[in-house]
Order: C-alpha cells, then structure tokens, then sequence
C-alpha cells in the first residue's frame, strides 16, 4: 500500500503542475500598441481626415507548453512507467512467473522454421506462469537453436545461400497457402515439401493443438522427411556422375562455390555471390500444387500421382510422390533422376553463358542426355548408385522388337541425324508420323527410348566416341544460336563431313542397339524402390 500512496501522491502533484502551467499560459495580456500612422498635414482643421487606429487581433494558437515543461512531464512518465513496471516484475518474481527477454535478429528474413516461431510466440507472450515451466524450458531451447541458426547465417555461405532462397519462395505468390518443411542436401541442394495442410503445431491455433491433430501433424512429417531424404540420394548420384564424367573436360565450376563457380565475369555480370541453390519441390497432392488464380498450373492435363517435371522458367524441380504402398517397378528413380540432370545441365548452361536463362531444350539432350545421366537405381538400405540402364525403357524397347518381329517387321531406328539434331517434341513426331505411320505417342516413346540409347553408346566405356561426346555436349553448354544448331554442333564435335559419315555411324550405334541393348535383361533394372521406412536411418 506504501508504493501505492506514493505513486498517486507524485501523480497528484503531476496534475496540478499540469493546472498550474495552463494558468500560466492562458493568462491575458495586454497588446502593444502601434503607433498612429503619419499623415500629411491639413490646409485646415474642417479639411483634416479622421484617423482611426486598428488594433490587431490577438491570435491565439493550439497549446504547446515550454520545453522545460514537456520535460518535466516526460520525466514524470517514464519514472511512473518504470515503477509500474519494477512493481509488476517484483510482484511476478516473487510469485513464481518467468519472463523471456530474448528477441529474434531482424537479419533473420526466413520466419517459418519451427524454432523460429516458437521464439516469436514466446516474445508475444512475455511472461510464463509458476506450471509452465515445461513451455519456457521449450522456448529457452528454441533460443538456443535460434542462436545457432544466426550464427550459421553469418559465417556459412551455403546455408545463406539456401535460405535466402527460401524466404524468397515462400514469398513467391505462386506459393501462397502452402506449408512448407526445407531439407538441405548435400550442397546446392534444398528440397522443400509443400501442403496445404498443416504440416507444424505452430500452423493451428491454440485451441485446435489437440493430441489428435498433432498425431496427423507428425504422420505427414514423417512422411515428407522420407521423401526428401529419398530425393536428395538421387540429386547426389546424379550430380557426382555428371561431375565426374565432364567435370574436367568441361572445366565445370561447382555451382555451390563463390559467385557460382564464376568470380572471373565483370561486375555487372558476377552473381550468385554465395553460391547457387538448386531447389526441388515435394507437392503432397495435386491441391497443393495447383497455383492461385492467375497463375498458370504447374501440371500437365495428367492425373495419377509420381509425377516430376523440371520448370526452366522457375528453375524449380517439381514432383508429386507417390505413396509408400504404390511403388511401381522400376519407375521413380529413373524419371526423377532425368528431371534433376535436367536441372543440372540448365545451371551449368547458364554458368557457361554469362548468367543468362537458355531457351527449354526438348531434343537430344533432354531426352537422351539427361535420361542417360539420370538413370539411377536404389539399394536395399536407399543408397542411390548409377547404372546408366532405364529400366522401363529396355524393356519397351525389346517388347516392340518381338512384336515387330512377329509381324514380319522390324523395329524402326530413328536416324543419327534426328536423333541428335531434334530440337523440339513437335518436329519428332511430325517427323516420325509421316515417315512411319505410327501414332504420335508411340513415335515420342520410340525417340525417348533410343536418344537414351544413343547416349549410353557414345559415352560407353570402350566405346570411340568419348572425347567427341564430351565436346558436343560442351558446344550444347555454349548455347550457339540458329537453325540446326545441335546437329551442326554434333557434326563438328563427331567430324562427319557428308553423308557417308552420318551412314557410318549410323550402323555402328544399330548393331550396338541390336547386339547389346536388345540382349540386356531388364530384371535387375526394373525391382521396386524400397520403402519409404528405409530413408529413416
């Protein structure tokens, strides 16, 4: 009670200095007077005008007390906010509340890790009551964390690198409503898993944290932490072996090292200066991958599920899992590993050229490099390892050899000059529509499974053509403009001068395609990926 009187005494005599300074203030004075204005003199007094003499007008404008005044009242202020504030600390002290002082670095632009939001409900809270004792220990940890992850972003390049480029996405409106959890694999990759459905405690209100919604929460968790651990042993398989078989004969620079792998470009070329982040995306369904309204979708007019797609226009890997029960043989990894080389040879096309964006390449090299590149196959314990063999695409191409055999044909081989000069989806099946009569789809599916062919031949380990393979896919890096450009960079890095050097190689890859390829057995390339359970170790 003591504190209390004082308080209302000092406020009391607050008050009446307030009084005491308006009576002050307000008091009338009396206004100066001017002096009457000259005038000439009258010729007489009856001719002498009348002078009347306008007092001016006092104005008086809104109150503002002297400085010493208003300080003297901000001094009254602070000290009875100090004291309020001392009263209530002691009181809460003393009876067993906690209060947490901590506040999250401003440099920190990235808001949606769970630590991170546990903090900042902590700050809005303030004070934790005598039983929660449990929840001030919980954010005293997050703190912790949040120390750890500033003290990361200012010394790792990497880490920066990849969560600058998650802030930025999950401020992409293409991206609004969706939850997200990132995983970081082995750099430059971040894979992110996206839902519209909660995906953290912190994603609820408090009256909705029920133990049943967290049992949902913690399945899809799961879940997502299965996928993309799965995902990024592909990114790695897929990056050491494009790494390791053009690396140096292409003077690749890694993507993840300062001013991605190019400091040597001019100022106002030079970007990336932390390193390049290669970013893929995990959609939970198909509602969370269709976009708001004025976006175009994500997806093709396809249904199912396991579906992936590399988006040159976003530089995002995109895909749709499919679930733990449906694993179909010999399928995911091979697709997905194809899209991810995809994405590599984009970045590093775009390390070759000055930054720039290339235009989307639909021929040779999509089909058949990035197919050969990403052919990947799992183990029993998740470890992804290159075979170099599609699984579903050898065992196609040896079903349509025995029905064309059957039939009294044979199995149609594309040129080496189509192959290898096509350029878009449209040309190759005009191109095969015409010449064969075969329906689009199955002229796409004949070209995707021989430019993979066509590729696993030039690159074969005894094979002639490494070193030529090597500079064509060099001169594709380069990005040389005009009609015909693959096949022109093709010709130059193989040396076929005329026909007879295109006819040339025209046989041996037919005889390597029907002597080898068609005698390989599919088997051991076609076993179903193992489940997602394993990607917990």
């Amino acid at each position: 009670m003591r504190g209390w009187t004082l308080a209302l005494a000092v406020l009391l005599a607050a008050c009446g200095g307030y009084a005491l300074a308006l009576l002050l203030h307000d008091r009338p004075r009396a206004p100066a007077l001017l002096p009457a204005p000259r005038t000439e003199p009258a010729e007489s007094f009856e001719s002498a005008p009348d002078v009347k003499v306008e007092q001016p007008a006092v104005k008086r404008g809104p109150y503002r007390p002297e400085p010493k005044v208003r300080a003297f009242f901000a001094a009254i202020t602070r000290g009875l906010r100090d004291y309020r504030r001392a009263y209530e600390e002691q009181s809460l002290y003393g009876h067993g509340w906690r209060r947490f002082v901590h506040e999250i670095p401003e440099y920190v632009t990235y808001r949606g890790h769970d630590f991170l939001r546990e903090v900042e409900a902590a700050v809005e809270r303030h004070w934790f009551a005598p039983d929660e004792r449990a929840a001030y220990e919980s954010a005293q940890a997050a703190w912790k964390r949040v120390r750890d992850h500033f003290a990361l972003l200012l010394s790792d390049r990497t880490y920066r690198a990849a969560e600058r480029r998650l802030a930025n996405l999950a401020h992409d409106p293409r991206f609004e409503g969706l939850h997200l959890i990132a995983y970081r694999g082995e750099a430059p990759f971040l894979l992110i898993y996206a839902a519209r459905e909660p995906l953290s405690v912190w994603d609820l209100a408090p009256s909705q944290r029920t133990h049943k919604a967290r049992l949902a929460i913690e399945r899809r968790r799961t879940f997502a932490r299965r996928v993309l651990r799965r995902n990024a042993t592909v990114h790695k398989a897929v990056h050491d072996k494009l790494r390791g078989a053009f690396g140096d004969a292409l003077a690749l620079g890694d993507l993840d090292a300062p001013y991605g792998g190019r400091p040597d470009y001019p100022h106002g070329v030079r970007s990336f200066a932390d390193g390049v982040t290669l970013v893929s995306v995990v959609f939970a369904d198909r509602e969370a991958a269709r976009k708001p309204s004025g976006h175009a979708s994500w997806f093709p007019n396809r249904g199912g599920s396991g579906w992936q797609a590399f988006h040159p226009r976003s530089d995002l890997l995109l895909s749709l899992p499919r679930t733990e029960d449906d694993r179909t043989a010999g399928g995911f990894e091979a697709w997905y590993g194809s899209e991810a080389a995809a994405q590599l040879l984009y970045w590093y096309t775009r390390q070759r050229n000055r930054w720039r964006k290339p235009a989307p390449e639909q021929g040779f090299v999509y089909f058949g490099v990035a197919s050969w590149l990403g052919a990947v196959q799992f183990d029993g314990e998740g470890r992804a390892h290159w075979t170099g063999r599609v699984g579903p695409w050898l065992r196609d191409m040896q079903t349509l050899d025995r029905r064309a055999r059957r039939q009294g044909n044979e199995y149609k081989l594309f040129p080496v000059r189509r192959l290898a000069g096509a350029s878009s989806a449209g040309g190759i099946r005009a191109w095969g529509t015409e010449a064969w009569q075969l329906r689009p789809e199955l002229v796409m599916a004949m070209y995707g499974e021989q430019a993979w062919a066509l590729a696993h031949f030039l690159h074969r380990q005894d094979g002639p053509y490494r070193e030529a393979f090597a500079r064509f896919l060099g001169r594709v890096l380069s990005r040389e403009t005009g009609p015909g450009r693959t096949e022109r960079a093709f010709a130059d890095a193989f040396r076929l001068r005329g026909d007879e050097d295109w006819e040339v190689l025209d046989a041996a890859f037919g005889k390597f395609l029907r002597e080898h390829l068609m005698q390989v057995d599919p088997a051991p390339y076609l076993k179903k990926s193992p489940p997602l359970a394993v990607w917990d170790r």
